[in-house]
């Protein structure tokens, strides 16, 4: 006796490894680019009761200014130049 094989099953349970590299670059990008750590997300981790380091804070002396802590993995202006330069400056091979 022949062996039945759903496919649409099997379709759908397997990755793309392609889209998996192209979802975890972009977030990797976002994250050094510091757009998951948007005021929305922090004030959602202060509800959560997370990552306290994160929250934002009032100002000590202006309590109408809001304090946004800075992220460890998120670059800062002289580390963002390095990065964009030299990733302009590599040399991608296309249809490989």
């Amino acid at each position: 006796m022949g062996m039945i094989v759903n496919w649409t099953v099997i379709e759908s349970t397997t990755l793309d490894v392609m889209y998996i590299k192209k979802n975890i670059c972009e977030n990797v990008v976002q994250t050094i680019f510091g757009q998951n750590y948007t005021i929305k997300v922090q004030c959602d981790m202060q509800i959560e009761g997370i990552q306290q380091h994160l929250w934002l804070r009032l100002h000590s002396h202006n309590q109408h200014k809001i304090l946004k802590p800075h992220v460890f993995c998120v670059l800062i202006v002289d580390e963002l130049n390095i990065f964009l330069s030299r990733m302009v400056s590599m040399k991608l091979f296309i249809n490989y």
